[in-house]
């Protein structure tokens, strides 16, 4: 078949009875001409035939003109067409969001607004939504694409959580860092079903299977280390965001995203201490209020579960009972005391944290 007589082909496939089986027809000449413009000696698909926008317009004709069509038969063409995008256009990203854009309405015109993961379309959908990931290889380069999350929305929770834990592997495996707020935002917005409960999800302590959930647990662990800035004030926006998110993760989650956050916090306060000339006076106190935050979030989290009260929080560098030279040793709080008081920072809010932190570190003559 010449390529010239491409559109007229398409379009005399849309006109086939409707028993004959046009997807099978049009994915394979679709993957036919993809090898045909790699190989070496093809010479390439002509400047002039623009082949992505013909099948995805062509494609999308015969869809919307075939009453019927199964939901798994129409992901199948845009999986064939997306892998045409990767090979022929390696470096055009549009033509990859195109074809998430385009499935995305084809659902919305038949009226599928949820898709269920291991059914037909569920296995079709997860194909279509890792072919970017497993092409780019970059976490990053996925999330910039516009029409993935809408897609990927579109899944249940199972579906969700699958392409999450695909996401998240990609990323470690191929040490994406992920240098900004906005992008931590995104990526664990994206990763929302192993980052706390869900409404159409099984709460954490309801999982079915306990070591696929702690796993899973793991690989966040994992991912917080790839939240790296160059730049301190940058790196300490990180470091909020990602605790705002996994601080709702309850407490069978907060166990092991909160504690690799609070080890960067350390981290990032002597990155500080070193540009102490150049940092504004509240940077190390919003640095200790994260640290703060978190530990409250675990201690409380094995408070309760433990029955416990928590330990208190030493604010200076002597062990628990040492006392200052020439001062004489605390007294034991009393656990009452001790709850009463955390149940109170608790309740104060970020700035009132800090206000409590200055007050008490004034109070010892010390500097944070």
């Amino acid at each position: 078949m010449h390529l010239a007589t491409l559109n007229n082909f398409l379009s005399a496939c849309g006109q086939l009875h409707p028993m004959v089986n046009v997807k099978n027809v049009i994915i394979a000449l679709i993957d036919r001409l993809a090898l045909f413009a790699q190989r070496n000696d093809s010479g390439g698909i002509p400047a002039d035939i623009q082949l992505f926008d013909v099948f995805s317009e062509e494609i999308a004709a015969i869809i919307n003109g075939r009453e019927g069509m199964p939901p798994e038969d129409i992901v199948a063409l845009q999986v064939s067409l997306i892998n045409m995008a990767h090979k022929c256009y390696g470096g055009r990203k549009q033509y990859v969001d195109t074809v998430l854009e385009v499935t995305k309405k084809l659902f919305d015109n038949i009226g599928l607004d949820r898709v269920e993961y291991g059914t037909p379309v569920g296995r079709e959908m997860e194909k279509l939504l890792k072919i970017p990931v497993t092409n780019y290889n970059n976490v990053l380069t996925v999330l910039s694409l516009p029409s993935f999350a809408p897609l990927l929305g579109i899944f249940d929770f199972e579906g969700r959580r699958a392409v999450s834990v695909f996401l998240a592997e990609n990323a470690i495996d191929h040490s994406t860092l992920i240098t900004t707020a906005d992008e931590v935002d995104l990526s664990l917005t994206l990763a929302a079903p192993l980052v706390a409960d869900q409404e159409d999800g099984p709460k954490a302590d309801e999982w079915e299977d306990p070591d696929e959930f702690s796993e899973e647990q793991s690989l966040m662990g994992r991912l917080i280390h790839l939240f790296v800035s160059d730049d301190a004030d940058q790196q300490y926006q990180i470091l909020s965001t990602a605790r705002k998110h996994f601080g709702m993760g309850g407490p069978r989650r907060i166990a092991t995203s909160l504690p690799p956050i609070i080890i960067a916090a350390f981290k990032l306060a002597k990155r500080f201490y070193a540009l102490k000339e150049q940092v504004r006076e509240f940077t190390l106190f919003d640095i200790f209020l994260i640290l703060l935050k978190g530990y409250f979030y675990v201690g409380r989290q094995v408070g309760e579960e433990g029955g416990q009260d928590l330990p208190v929080l030493p604010l200076d560098d002597r062990r628990p009972g040492q006392s200052r030279p020439g001062r004489a040793a605390p007294q034991d709080v009393p656990a009452g005391r001790t709850r009463a008081g955390q149940d109170h920072l608790r309740g104060a809010g970020d700035d009132g944290i800090r206000v409590h932190v200055a007050g008490v570190l004034a109070l010892r003559g010390r500097d944070l």
